[in-house]
């Protein structure tokens, strides 16, 4: 850590941290990429407040490159990590309620611990909800469907009086708790690998392979920007039109001849052994 920096993100001096400062906060967590992107969101958000209320003129986060990760965060899940699920946890049970939640919905798992029966709309068929990502700038206010599959689970689940889901105890889960008994159920399942974040993305997955644009996504997710739906249109699209090249490439008319079978390259072969044969005099014949 940079001399005196804690000092610096005091009150006043904000000015004191310089843009080569950040780049050694962010250096320090390179060998966790994350972590260290969350650690310029992080300073980012502070001066930009700073600025707001007159502490300091310059964002030193600004044009620091993030690291690359190398990959895309949390594990995905896959269509089978879904179905193993389900058929470890039965309709009916916490578990497959949680998991149903965070797929047919989309939310955050700072979402699914709060919403419950007071969100329904008379029908039944959407949840109207604050978001509670982002909840000090203010409220965003989400209405999503409940799917007829989710709506059927939900009818056939103990829910809780409060929220849908509780804990053993009658209470609702803290996300911090919620995410961890997730984790166990599918440790349980034999899926130690998944996680709420990942069942997220593949209801994002699923939703950019239908066809939903970047707004659609954006909508049923809660992102604020294009940039987080446009990961999931690319792929999609990526993947679409990969098949599409690969279809149009195999119905190309293009034959491609057989391999020549080696036995019929051996003769060829031999008859040059008959002409020269190795051997220091291999060419020379015994005189008469």
């Amino acid at each position: 850590m940079v001399a005196g920096s804690g000092k610096r993100l005091g009150l006043a001096p904000y000015a004191g941290l310089k843009r080569m400062h950040v780049r050694q906060f962010r250096d320090m967590k390179a060998a966790r990429p994350e972590a260290a992107n969350f650690c310029l969101k992080q300073i980012s958000a502070l001066y930009a407040w700073a600025i707001r209320n007159d502490l300091a003129t310059v964002n030193p986060a600004e044009k620091v490159e993030k690291l690359g990760s190398g990959s895309d965060g949390y594990y995905t899940w896959t269509d089978q990590d879904v179905e193993t699920f389900e058929a470890f946890w039965s309709v009916g049970s916490r578990p497959r309620l949680a998991m149903s939640i965070v797929l047919y919905l989309g939310v955050r798992r700072s979402d699914a611990v709060l919403i419950g029966k007071k969100h329904e709309s008379k029908d039944g068929f959407s949840v109207t909800f604050a978001q509670f990502k982002g909840r000090k700038k203010g409220a965003k206010v989400l209405t999503l469907p409940i799917l007829q599959p989710f709506r059927a689970i939900l009818d056939a689940s103990e829910l809780g009086r409060v929220t849908w889901l509780e804990t053993a105890f009658g209470k609702p889960y803290s996300a911090a708790g919620f995410g961890n008994s997730f984790k166990d159920w599918c440790r349980e399942a034999g899926l130690p690998q998944c996680s709420p974040h990942g069942l997220r993305k593949i209801g994002a997955v699923r939703a950019a392979e239908a066809g939903a644009s970047e707004h659609e996504l954006m909508a049923m997710f809660g992102w604020e920007d294009a940039d987080m739906a446009r990961v999931y249109t690319r792929k999609a699209a990526q993947k679409k039109l990969a098949a599409s090249g690969a279809a149009k490439l195999a119905h190309g008319g293009k034959i491609v001849p057989a391999a020549v079978p080696p036995k019929e390259k051996s003769s060829e072969n031999f008859s040059l052994k008959e002409k020269w044969l190795p051997g220091p005099d291999s060419n020379q014949r015994p005189s008469g």
